[in-house]
């Protein structure tokens, strides 16, 4: 099951309350979706997980998010969301019963995960969170409110107009690709019912990626990779 299904089926157990739970990985790659006990007062409106339990479950495995439900307003995370992922340096994940629509926010706090030798899981390493982190982490440039919900899309044409408002906003495009330089961004597309995928030129024909279901990794960028080159961006700080 993945993990969007998993949390819904989760969430929608007791629809009059917040659930809640965390997603976490041990040291070869398994994921885990676990659901803890909400001890807030107040359920129907907020949740919290005690301090106790954090810590057992932070010894066991590394933590990758926490998630909740909403469960009469909007997926769009509160002002008590926010501050609760600033306070644990964990993105949040959650799902709206009222909508049933997922949000992945990402707080300020966040330090992002090793670049090369990540793996890939769901909405939380994708290729776009990759992009998001290389900034961040080689550039020290934060780019993480460019997208505020990194739960892209299930629908390909839906998150690949997404992925082209986003970049052409924020990014200036390369019209040539013999003019291409380190830090790049690339976006590759293959075919027009398939979401694009997003890399970052490191110079030297290398690229670095998260392909889905693998662990993210410099590419060469051979004349195959080439011919799936759709844009090329580049940071406005950098130009």
């Amino acid at each position: 099951m993945k993990i969007r299904e998993k949390i819904k089926t989760i969430c929608l157990e007791n629809k009059e309350e917040e659930s809640c739970g965390i997603i976490s990985m041990d040291d070869t790659g398994n994921f885990f979706i676990k659901q803890l006990e909400n001890v807030h007062v107040e359920k129907n409106k907020y949740f919290k997980i005690s301090l106790s339990e954090w810590i057992k479950e932070k010894n066991k495995n590394k933590i990758l998010a926490v998630f909740h439900s909403h469960t009469n307003t909007p997926e769009n995370p509160s002002s008590f969301d926010i501050d609760y992922s600033e306070e644990l340096c964990i993105p949040f994940i959650v799902y709206s019963i009222y909508t049933d629509k997922f949000f992945l926010h990402f707080p300020e706090s966040y330090e992002p995960e090793k670049l090369a030798g990540r793996f890939y899981i769901e909405d939380i390493h994708e290729c776009t969170c990759l992009i998001k982190d290389y900034f961040d982490k080689k550039l020290d440039l934060k780019i993480s409110k460019w997208l505020k919900n990194y739960c892209i899309p299930k629908d390909a044409i839906e998150a690949n107009e997404l992925f082209k408002k986003v970049f052409q906003k924020n990014m200036q495009e390369v019209n040539k690709i013999n003019e291409i330089k380190k830090h790049d961004v690339l976006i590759f597309k293959f075919s027009d019912n398939k979401k694009m995928h997003g890399g970052i030129y490191l110079g030297d024909e290398i690229f670095l990626h998260q392909k889905t279901n693998q662990i993210s990794s410099r590419t060469f960028l051979d004349q195959r990779w080439k011919s799936k080159i759709y844009k090329i961006f580049r940071h406005k700080a950098l130009v």
